[in-house]
């Protein structure tokens, strides 16, 4: 099982539809995916349709339990992967995360417990470096930064960096295994110039092909709360992300169906 976290603080990266729809392809291809919101805007939740999930079906209960008798919840299943939502409840976890650090380590332990029923596991993270993400980051083995491609998108990475040096200290095996590069316009010179600046991104870690901007077919997938290949398979905004996730794939040395 590998388990991989998707990590930007800076909002409006495309994160959340880009775990959405690798992990959608993932289990297209045979593998058995599991999809973890931790974000309490939870909005991977919702545009799986999984909206106002409780306490009992989030985290929140596995993680404050220190007796370590509590397990995750059982997931919901959604078109063919596992999902375990998010919801309110997570904001006040986070509250608690301050209170006792010690429990960010906490799921990394209750994800090595099923580590048996899945090949993949995707963490959607909040856009921030509070203790939520920073919990997601200490379970995980690699990391995937979704980047936009513009102007300042190259901005946050020192951050982003240094989070993970940070969190590297109590798991030494993170990495940063994809920068992915998102709302390309191949068509404006000014996102030609970024995605000539974000290519020298490759000096720390693969850089993947651009996902254009389609700012229609998302927000369709979103209102109809299905992913982007099946919302609209075959069109670009599909072979687009078909495109990156055999580059994604690829370098976690997934085997995937053809």
């Amino acid at each position: 099982m590998q388990i991989i976290t998707f990590f930007n603080h800076a909002g409006g990266a495309s994160k959340t539809s880009s775990v959405r729809d690798l992990g959608y392809l993932a289990s297209e291809a045979g593998l058995r995916v599991l999809l973890l919101d931790l974000d309490p805007q939870a909005s991977l939740s919702r545009w799986l349709g999984a909206d106002n999930a409780p306490n009992e079906q989030t985290v929140m209960n596995a993680i404050l339990d220190d007796s370590k008798a509590t397990p995750l919840p059982t997931p919901l299943e959604v078109f063919g992967m596992h999902l375990i939502p998010s919801g309110d409840g997570l904001r006040k976890l986070e509250g608690q995360l301050y209170t006792n650090s010690t429990m960010t380590s906490r799921l990394k332990r209750l994800l090595r417990q099923v580590g048996g029923s899945y090949d993949l596991v995707l963490i959607d993270t909040p856009p921030s470096t509070g203790l939520l993400t920073q919990m997601a980051l200490i379970a995980a083995q690699g990391v995937v930064v979704p980047v936009p491609v513009v102007s300042k998108g190259a901005e946050g990475i020192p951050t982003v960096q240094s989070l993970i040096e940070d969190c590297q200290e109590m798991n030494p095996s993170l990495e940063i295994k994809l920068f992915l590069l998102t709302q390309y316009n191949p068509q404006i010179r000014v996102d030609q110039e970024a995605y000539k600046t974000l290519k020298q991104l490759e000096a720390l870690a693969p850089v993947s092909t651009p996902i254009t901007f389609r700012k229609a077919p998302y927000g369709e997938a979103q209102a109809i709360k299905k992913p982007i290949p099946i919302s609209h398979k075959g069109e670009a905004a599909d072979k687009d992300i078909r495109h990156v996730a055999l580059e994604f794939f690829a370098v976690l040395g997934l085997v995937v169906r053809g």
